[in-house]
């Protein structure tokens, strides 16, 4: 899974990495190759435990490309604002990740590329419907990619349920009438 995951990340760091840009004139994307890139630096919303798993990423995209990925970690409570400051100032990471609705909002403020010019279209087929959804722009254009997939899951106590004589919920609407009668 470990491996899996380096890979997955590897792609999208891969995907992303061609948009880089330094022209400071947000969203007007140059490749690697266009401008010698000797490293890409990625600003990762997280935390530390996170740091081995990019680094191992990097460590494929540098193997396959011979650029050096440089990640840098910053804390969710900083890092929209931190971002949006640096998309205003043109001195911004050339890959970032973060919340799924930034992609979208960034992009519209013209500090990210539309990935669609680049080969993405098997990307849909392999994303999640509603998640897709989440990361596609009302106009179509595409900023972002899922770095994952999370699957959330739900616990429940099956002895308040009987005690309350509820059935376990297996729609949306159930789960709302069964907190509403709890």
């Amino acid at each position: 899974m470990k491996r899996f995951s380096a890979a997955a990340a590897a792609a999208a760091l891969a995907l992303a990495a061609a948009a880089c840009s330094d022209t400071g004139n947000g969203g007007e994307a140059t490749s690697m190759e266009d401008e010698n890139a000797e490293s890409i630096t990625v600003w990762h919303t997280g935390d530390a435990s996170q740091q081995p798993m990019l680094d191992a990423a990097g460590a494929l995209f540098e193997d396959e490309t011979g650029v050096k990925v440089e990640v840098e970690i910053i804390d969710w409570a900083d890092a929209h604002t931190k971002i949006l400051t640096a998309i205003q100032s043109g001195d911004g990471p050339d890959v970032f990740t973060g919340g799924l609705s930034w992609g979208i909002e960034f992009g519209e403020l013209g500090g990210l590329v539309d990935l669609r010019q680049y080969e993405t279209e098997n990307l849909e087929s392999n994303v999640i419907d509603g998640l897709w959804q989440s990361i596609e722009s009302p106009g179509g254009e595409l900023y972002g990619v899922p770095l994952n997939m999370t699957t959330y899951a739900m616990f429940y106590r099956s002895d308040i349920l009987a005690e309350n004589g509820l059935e376990v919920p297996a729609t949306w609407d159930e789960m709302d009438a069964a907190i509403t009668q709890l």
